[in-house]
């Protein structure tokens, strides 16, 4: 039988830490009529942590473990402008097109020509005015945040962000994302990484195919670094988060243009907030 433990190993340090955060916002508030459910994961749409009452949804907060991004949206190329794409997942807010207007204004700059980032030195205070209304649309109010497992856990109402966090945002080229390797492409698939293996000194040990999913177990117990998870030309390995292995997956031949956002604590490493959360916490249930 797997334990919490178990479980855990398998994470990522962020994701640890959401799991972290929402055991520690039950431990702390257990005399409120409300509890404090993993929400997001991996899906940037949803929030991270949700705070219910009974079946009902209140509100949410964003976990980041120090440094993370913090929302993004994809721009197209027309005439030698950039505009807002169809691709943008996020809900467009007003600080969007100012950002926009920015990079048009030097737009020789801010064009990458490759995956590197270019930093977008634009005003903090512009850049966190667009997270704020990102996470306000998805009704989070409140960030709790840290930068080690197994320590402090700060508490920041969305609206002081800028007091707490230093604010950048970059543009680069993105793949959309990855998908399970097709039946079709199996072959193609194994004899690159074959030649991948080769290259970085792993050795397979199996390769077992289930339910549409192909999934490569390597003799060495070890953890691939960002770089060697790459090979032939549209291949990825993408760890399996529930035991040993990689899925060989296909990255998207599709290549936009992402403004990526993000924050890094700056404030007091220390258990701060507790009493501004539990009072918006208080004033909603009263409000109910």
């Amino acid at each position: 039988m797997s334990t919490n433990n178990d479980k855990l190993t398998n994470l990522n340090n962020w994701e640890k830490f959401e799991v972290e955060s929402c055991d520690y916002l039950n431990n702390l508030y257990n005399d409120l009529p409300v509890s404090f459910q993993e929400g997001g994961g991996r899906d940037s749409i949803t929030s991270d942590i949700k705070v219910c009452n009974k079946q009902d949804e209140l509100f949410s907060i964003e976990a980041k473990y120090s440094p993370s991004q913090s929302g993004q949206f994809v721009v197209k190329e027309n005439e030698g402008q950039y505009s807002l794409s169809d691709e943008t997942i996020s809900k467009e807010n007003q600080h969007t097109q100012t950002i926009i207007n920015y990079l048009n204004d030097e737009k020789e700059k801010f064009s990458p020509q490759s995956q590197k980032a270019v930093d977008i030195d634009l005003n903090q205070e512009i850049l966190s005015k667009w997270i704020i209304e990102h996470y306000k649309n998805k009704d989070s109010y409140f960030i709790i945040t840290s930068n080690k497992l197994d320590d402090y856990k700060a508490i920041i109402p969305i609206d002081e962000l800028l007091n707490f966090f230093d604010v950048s945002a970059v543009i680069r080229r993105k793949r959309s994302g990855t998908s399970h390797v097709a039946k079709y492409k199996i072959e193609e698939s194994l004899s690159a990484l074959n030649e991948h293996a080769k290259k970085i000194n792993l050795n397979i040990k199996k390769v077992h195919t289930e339910a549409q999913k192909t999934l490569a177990i390597f003799n060495e117990d070890k953890i691939l670094n960002k770089s060697d998870q790459y090979f032939g030309e549209l291949y990825f390995l993408s760890p399996n988060n529930s035991g040993p292995g990689y899925y060989i997956k296909t990255r998207s031949q599709t290549n936009n243009l992402n403004i990526i956002f993000s924050l890094r604590y700056k404030g007091n490493k220390s258990n701060i907030g507790k009493d501004a959360l539990k009072e918006f916490i208080l004033k909603l249930l009263k409000n109910k």
